[in-house]
């Protein structure tokens, strides 16, 4: 999304040989670290610029959290909003719901303070936005990638790659190649429990 000024500036900060007292943060999705360059074809790629290691740049990757984290993140953020001890219930679902996704964790922990829900059965769609995110997020994977995880989707947050394969009509090979971008778009990964298994 960085306009090529930006990337420039940045390109220049790091190259220079003056000592400068600053601190650049930069997030990217890890799909976006294959792109060779810029979709209009002019500047140079981001990932280029940011990405390559070097005494000055530190790659940081993020993943989802685990259980114990995400209760502490949902325990901090009710306690923001909210005095009262929330239902019991509220923990595990906040974890399931959100995979451990921060941004999702936190979203979904508001989500029930304001939805007035009694039960998990009771808890209404998602927010808009945080739907849109999530379809954005989506969106920018190929189209085929996007048709196979809507049949895995079905199957449910965890599904067998054999399955897949005989829902999607892939042979081994081909959904591997899929199910490979899939993961590098953060929308799915290895689950720990078992092979040839996939959670999203």
């Amino acid at each position: 999304w960085a306009d090529e000024q930006t990337v420039l500036l940045v390109q220049h900060l790091l190259r220079t040989p003056r000592m400068i007292n600053a601190l650049i943060i930069l997030t990217v999705r890890d799909h976006a670290l294959g792109i060779p360059r810029r979709e209009d074809g002019d500047g140079p790629a981001l990932g280029e610029v940011f990405l390559r290691q070097s005494p000055k740049v530190t790659h940081v990757p993020l993943g989802r959290l685990d259980d114990e984290e995400t209760d502490e993140l949902f325990r901090r953020e009710a306690e923001r909003f909210c005095t009262d001890p929330l239902p019991a219930w509220t923990g595990p679902y906040v974890r399931d719901a959100s995979g451990g996704n921060p941004l999702f964790v936190v979203e979904l922990t508001r989500h029930l303070l304001t939805s007035g829900a009694t039960s998990s059965a009771q808890v209404p769609p998602l927010p808009s936005g945080l739907r849109e995110v999530i379809d954005s997020h989506v969106r920018s994977l190929p189209s085929q990638v996007q048709a196979v995880l809507r049949q895995a989707a079905v199957i449910g947050t965890q599904f067998e790659t054999p399955i897949l394969a005989e829902v999607a009509g892939l042979d081994a090979a081909n959904l591997d190649a899929i199910l490979t971008e899939g993961t590098r778009g953060r929308i799915i990964e290895p689950d720990d429990d078992g092979l040839m298994r996939y959670v999203f």
